[in-house]
């Protein structure tokens, strides 16, 4: 299959992460955790006040399955720990905090990145506390949402965090016919 690395263009200003969408099926296939006293640790929540999410926006190396809309063929992508560390960056940076959508339709009003960071350690790390085991340098945010998409969270029709953003593509391998589609469809 197809494997192409996406990479920011630090030469253009509008890569990296424009928003951070609410789905059901984050292509990362890694849920967040509902903040909530109302559970225990186990469901991996703490607080049901706040109306808090935590959860993983980007692992580095993980391979992603993607499928081109055109012509329906399968193909992989993966962020380097750079790319994941210059995107969160530049997401501060541009202040794209209060940018979310849901399922990448509509935009969501009222939620906020409020925290964000890169993971440097398995053992003396943030995430960890909360029982999860991704790799160094995986990207976690906590965002506050609004009482609705709290309860969407809880129920389960918001499962996880899904970045939106501009990236440039290199193929790492690919077949020949492939190439060509790949470049088109990361250019647009």
């Amino acid at each position: 299959m197809p494997l192409v690395e996406l990479i920011i263009d630090e030469s253009e200003e509008q890569f990296g992460i424009e928003a951070i969408s609410l789905v059901e099926e984050p292509a990362i296939e890694v849920d967040f955790i509902t903040l909530s006293k109302q559970q225990k640790l186990d469901f991996k929540a703490i607080d049901d006040e706040r109306k808090v999410l935590f959860g993983a926006v980007m692992i580095p190396d993980k391979k992603i399955l993607r499928v081109d809309e055109e012509t329906g063929q399968h193909y992989e992508v993966v962020f380097s720990r750079e790319t994941c560390r210059k995107a969160l960056q530049l997401f501060f940076k541009h202040n794209f905090q209060n940018n979310t959508t849901e399922h990448h339709k509509s935009d969501l009003e009222g939620n906020t990145v409020f925290e964000a960071w890169e993971k440097e350690h398995d053992v003396h790390d943030k995430s960890v506390a909360f029982g999860c085991s991704d790799p160094i340098g995986t990207i976690y945010i906590s965002m506050k949402v609004t009482d609705e998409d709290y309860a969407k969270a809880k129920s389960g029709e918001f499962k996880g965090f899904s970045l939106e953003g501009w990236f440039k593509g290199i193929e790492v391998k690919a077949s020949k016919d492939f190439k060509q589609t790949i470049k088109e469809i990361l250019e647009d």
